[in-house]
């Protein structure tokens, strides 16, 4: 775990780079085969997910690893949605996978909105903390990132848009996430003096 596990998370986006620039043929094969496979995958798991939090012996308000682990799903799903996208509008003809992705942004915010409800409920219980403020902005970004790419994924499927405005709109809120994480790193021990 020690070696292994954190020297891979460090190397993972440099050797990622070093494919995608140097294999760029291979890279285009994989995209449509990842994002056609695990964006149905991701919706099905999230519904049925969603549908089983309520029976789950775990309390999403209580328990914090819980939490934390819903939270990393989200990421996961987030990451996924934007992946796919990037791959849907070099093909631009693919309703299903536009449905799918666009199915799969709502049961995400849904998801995000479950996650909102914990963290405030964590917030009220507990008091406020460095990590629990942190947590509510990073998920209050994706959930307005999640928003926009909801409708512009409606208006692509359902009012002939084009699905190049979803890439723009993920690429014009990646400022938002940049300045959210500067925020984090050099404003919080300023603020809050940690």
């Amino acid at each position: 775990m020690g070696y292994i596990v954190v020297f891979g998370l460090v190397s993972a986006p440099i050797a990622a780079t070093y494919i995608i620039e140097n294999y760029p043929s291979v890279t285009n094969k994989i995209a449509p085969l990842i994002a056609t496979i695990f964006s149905p995958l991701a919706l099905i798991t999230l519904i049925v997910y969603l549908s089983f939090i309520p029976f789950a012996r775990k309390d999403l308000y209580n328990d914090r690893n819980f939490l934390l682990a819903f939270n990393v799903m989200l990421l996961a799903v987030m990451a996924l949605i934007i992946f796919s996208i990037s791959e849907i509008s070099t093909n631009n003809k693919q309703k299903f996978n536009k449905i799918v992705l666009f199915t799969l942004a709502v049961v995400t915010l849904i998801v995000n909105l479950v996650a909102l409800s914990a963290i405030v409920y964590r917030l009220s219980e507990y008091g406020f903390s460095p990590n629990r403020i942190a947590v509510l902005g990073t998920n209050l970004v994706i959930f307005g990132n999640l928003i926009l790419i909801t409708i512009d994924l409606f208006m692509a499927i359902f009012r002939q848009a084009e699905i190049h405005r979803v890439e723009l709109t993920i690429s014009k809120y990646l400022p938002v996430y940049a300045i959210w994480t500067f925020i984090v790193t050099f404003g919080f021990p300023v603020i809050l003096g940690n």
